[in-house]
């Protein structure tokens, strides 16, 4: 079987699907605004045969918490695609 990737962009976010080899799966994901990307739960189908994980950023868990003068919100400019800091674009085929 031939490696094969997918990527689609969808508000803000990259997201990468790519099938080795051996019919494995890998997904990463990254978002425009550049902070941290964390996976908040994931969800397993009654039968086990569907998953789902739920991601956000720091950036955006940062703009639902009240801004003061001592907690800035860390949320770098938005940058066009890929997180060359994480290794995912260039596992993922970001440019």
């Amino acid at each position: 079987m031939k490696n094969r990737t997918e990527r689609i962009e969808i508000d803000g976010w990259n997201v990468a699907a790519l099938v080795d080899d051996d019919g494995h799966l890998e997904v990463f994901v990254d978002n425009k605004d550049g902070s941290q990307v964390f996976a908040l739960d994931a969800d397993i189908g009654n039968d086990g045969s569907v998953f789902g994980e739920r991601f956000t950023t720091q950036c955006i868990e940062d703009k639902h918490i009240e801004t003061t003068d001592w907690l800035a919100p860390r949320c770098p400019p938005e940058r066009e695609s890929g997180s060359a800091a994480t290794g995912v674009v260039d596992k993922a085929g970001w440019t």
